[in-house]
């Protein structure tokens, strides 16, 4: 049966896309299954669904021709919402054997930001631009230099994507400073109510990391690895 008609808030929506190199049938109607304490009935149907969690919509829609799985979320706490969705695709993903996917994230440049069509990143790319200290990625449709924490944070806890830092490295600390500048100084302009939940989260998180490496960088904290080696030197 075919996608029913229903009401859709376009604006300040989270966007996210599986791309698969082939695609295995079937995918979505076990994330359906697996997800039906969410399902915003009657608005399921044979390529698609919609899910509510609190004030928050999901829109997830399976194009098997193209092999994506596209998701949209509207509401208060994308975010949260978002990842309990892709923890549900990723174990989905996880049984099968050597499926290759990827999970691309819209570009949020001054042109892409308002397109139906933007630049989309591999989400691994950009994670590993970040494990190589790199702050920014290229938009291949303006050419803009984009923060990354930005580009993350619009769609994930940077906190649960950043790798861990080292806490004697500056460099990490003025990052964190540089984006709570960037988020607090858009959370005082800002006027959409769910936009300001969301940077309050974000806001929070920076404060949290900025606190945690002062804490570890005063006490000198070993790392795991060091104690691991003085417990085998003392055995």
């Amino acid at each position: 049966y075919n996608e029913p008609e229903y009401e859709w808030n376009s604006d300040d929506n989270i966007i996210l896309r599986y791309s698969y190199d082939f695609m295995p049938k079937g995918i979505l109607n076990r994330f359906i299954v697996e997800m039906h304490r969410f399902i915003l009935e009657p608005f399921v149907w044979r390529t698609g669904v919609l899910l509510k969690r609190e004030g928050t919509r999901a829109k997830i829609i399976e194009t098997y021709d193209q092999g994506e799985i596209i998701i949209r979320l509207s509401g208060a706490n994308k975010r949260g919402f978002l990842e309990v969705i892709t923890d549900q695709f990723d174990r989905i993903h996880e049984s099968y054997n050597r499926l290759k996917v990827d999970k691309l994230i819209p570009c949020n440049c001054s042109e892409c930001k308002d397109s139906q069509q933007p630049y989309p990143y591999v989400l691994e790319h950009v994670k590993k631009a970040l494990s190589k200290r790199k702050t920014t990625v290229e938009c291949k449709i303006s050419f803009e230099d984009i923060n990354i924490f930005d580009l993350i944070g619009d769609s994930f806890s940077v906190n649960s994507l950043f790798p861990s830092p080292d806490e004697n490295n500056p460099e990490v600390k003025k990052l964190w400073q540089e984006r709570l500048y960037y988020l607090e100084g858009e959370r005082a302009i800002v006027a959409n109510t769910s936009r300001k939940f969301e940077l309050d989260q974000q806001i929070q998180e920076c404060k949290e990391r900025l606190e945690a490496l002062i804490i570890d960088t005063e006490l000198n904290i070993p790392l795991v690895e060091d104690l691991k080696e003085l417990k085998d030197n003392y055995d």
